[in-house]
């Protein structure tokens, strides 16, 4: 990949509110791609911290910011930006999380050698606060490649977004066909939202090569919300189910099951990092 003009276009899509802490390292993230041929465009939600100016001074002229005059949430801002979005290939990153410098040219590499693959993951970094690495997830140790639905029905068997977070994946622009792309008010399984429609229109490919930094902090949905997560995936489930998305019966009581197992394995996790956060605060003084 040596000529810009001759490589498709990536749009990379940033929502942020009140980040002025994480900001400016996302943004280095992407600017630090190996990848060239990157259209970025930012919404600032009306945020009441520094993160505007931030976002100025580290986006270029080439760059797109969007500041929001009211908060309108990330929903509807991702909404909006995907309408926005002119690439061929789109990249979602969240504003408190990073991109390893690969991770674009390895999605599109994966996403040009084969049509037939509408979304491709990654593995994943988990970060702490401090953005250093607490562990790797990584839901195969090789490569693969599996039917779109049968992905999705995995994923729900399994309780939970195995799929991974936006920063992990990469999809085609012409797979999304809704003005309604994404309901993140289902914590903890939002994203399949728009997974569900995007593997409906092919495959899935997976390298488990962590290629993204997903930061866990005590202000994350599914950290404040640890205790709901297993009940919002089973009312996304049932709402798939009326909606008349096949689901076997088969699927739905793993799903139920997984969820409530990994909900709790998730929360001694969080409880873990409560107690690395309090140490380091007491350490520095700034805890009893």
């Amino acid at each position: 990949m040596n000529f810009q003009d001759e490589l498709p276009l990536v749009s990379v899509l940033v929502s942020s509110y009140n980040e002025e802490r994480y900001i400016g390292e996302c943004i280095a993230s992407i600017k630090n791609q190996t990848y060239p041929n990157i259209e970025l465009i930012v919404i600032d939600d009306a945020s009441t911290d520094a993160t505007s100016r931030i976002l100025r001074e580290k986006l270029s002229s080439n760059d797109v910011l969007v500041v929001n005059d009211t908060n309108l949430k990330h929903s509807a801002c991702f909404n909006k930006l995907l309408e926005m979005a002119s690439g061929k290939y789109i990249k979602i990153v969240m504003a408190d999380d990073v991109l390893m410098p690969k991770s674009i040219e390895e999605s599109v590499e994966i996403l040009e050698r084969d049509p037939a693959v509408s979304l491709v993951a990654h593995g994943r970094q988990i970060i702490d606060h401090n953005s250093q690495k607490l562990f790797d997830i990584a839901i195969s140790k090789r490569p693969f490649r599996k039917n779109g639905r049968q992905m999705f029905l995995k994923c729900l068997a399994s309780g939970t977004n195995i799929i991974g977070e936006p920063n992990a994946c990469m999809f085609r622009r012409s797979d999304v066909r809704s003005k309604n792309f994404w309901d993140l008010s289902i914590i903890g399984a939002g994203e399949l939202t728009l997974w569900q429609k995007i593997l409906d229109c092919g495959d899935f490919y997976y390298d488990p090569t962590p290629l993204c930094g997903f930061r866990v902090s005590p202000k994350s949905a599914t950290f404040v919300h640890s205790r709901k997560i297993a009940k919002h995936f089973m009312r996304y489930v049932e709402k798939l189910r009326a909606e008349g998305y096949g689901i076997p019966q088969s699927v739905v009581w793993k799903a139920w099951v997984n969820s409530h197992v990994k909900q709790e394995l998730r929360r001694l996790v969080y409880l873990w990092i409560r107690a690395k956060l309090w140490r380091e605060g007491k350490k520095d003084g700034k805890a009893a």
